[in-house]
């Protein structure tokens, strides 16, 4: 996965998640899961942990979740929700960033 792509993953998580700006991202992993060539679209595995603001502080408490992202050439969005809705995905992850 080259940083272009890291990064519109990052992207669609901020905006995804954090629309009012209080999450914080401790790390993000992703590894691909299945490819469609013909569809041009990858499916990602994604691991965030996270944290949040409250008031002028960060919360000491963070959260990690597995979920699932589809990318092609002119649109990303999550896929497979009900796999990572009730914990069926798990860890196997190769990259930080």
């Amino acid at each position: 996965m080259n940083k272009q792509q890291q990064q519109r993953i990052f992207d669609f998580l901020k905006t995804s998640l954090d629309p009012e700006g209080t999450i914080h991202f401790l790390a993000l992993a992703a590894i691909e899961q299945e490819r469609v060539e013909h569809l041009q679209s990858t499916t990602i595995k994604v691991r965030v942990a996270l944290t949040y603001q409250e008031d002028h502080s960060i919360n000491t408490y963070f959260d990690g979740s597995d979920m699932f992202i589809m990318m092609a050439p002119t649109e990303i969005q999550f896929t497979k929700e009900d796999e990572w809705a009730d914990g069926r995905a798990r860890n196997h992850f190769i990259r930080k960033y």
